[in-house]
């Protein structure tokens, strides 16, 4: 699953690398290092014609709901189910965004005890998390625009600290997968299927992350286990 994770890159880089042309101004964006459900989070769709940059509530609230209390039950999408799903087709055939991370929180057993471990690229670039979004209305009339993040079985890498991980995809498919006019499950399932799950390690972090509340660089240092 996806539960927490960090973005620290540069503005400039987030640009660059999400070929966005529009986007929040710079003194809205801030490096995160303990990103939780029900945040605010920044994530990339397109409009048609062009990215664009924003944020979105973690926490999908499909369009047809009669108020926010799913939002916390949707955080995630399973990948293999997405298209199948009520709270999920819709927005899965033509709202898809993708999340910017440098890394991502998990919990396991793998230790011995319940431990926080942080996964990373190997050569600590961004991830591209796939997403999908919804633009709800309250019942006073106040859109709100929400997104889950896609997760799938976990590689050989992470496998041993958790059985699923977010889905990853590489920067060759973007483009397509932002497209909202690309709305063929068949094609849409073949990038989830090509997506990465190789290049990723992950190391033991303190549990200074097990509040949300705790949010600097320090989260991310490498303790030894014990």
């Amino acid at each position: 699953m996806c539960g927490r994770f960090t973005l620290f890159a540069t503005y400039a880089d987030l640009l660059d690398y999400l070929e966005a042309e529009q986007a929040i101004p710079e003194n809205e964006y801030a490096p995160h290092y303990n990103i939780a459900p029900t945040q605010s989070i920044l994530a990339v769709i397109n409009d048609g014609s062009k990215n664009r940059l924003g944020y979105l509530k973690w926490g999908l609230i499909p369009e047809w709901a009669r108020d926010d209390q799913m939002a916390a039950k949707l955080m995630n999408a399973r990948a293999e189910t997405i298209h199948e799903k009520p709270s999920f087709k819709d927005s899965f055939r033509t709202k898809r965004c993708l999340i910017p991370m440098n890394g991502y929180y998990e919990w396991t057993q793998a230790y011995g005890e319940k431990a926080p471990v942080y996964v990373l690229s190997e050569q600590h670039q961004i991830l591209l998390a796939a997403g999908i979004w919804a633009s709800w209305t309250s019942p006073e009339g106040k859109k709100v625009f929400t997104c889950s993040i896609l997760t799938q079985q976990a590689s050989a890498e992470v496998s041993s600290i958790h059985h699923r991980m977010p889905v990853f995809v590489s920067k060759q498919h973007m483009q397509d997968w932002l497209n909202p006019t690309v709305t063929s499950v068949s094609h849409l399932r073949e990038i989830l299927n090509q997506s990465l799950t190789s290049g990723l390690h992950f190391h033991r972090v303190g549990t200074d992350v097990n509040s949300p509340k705790h949010d600097h660089p320090h989260l991310i240092k490498q303790i030894e286990a014990s």
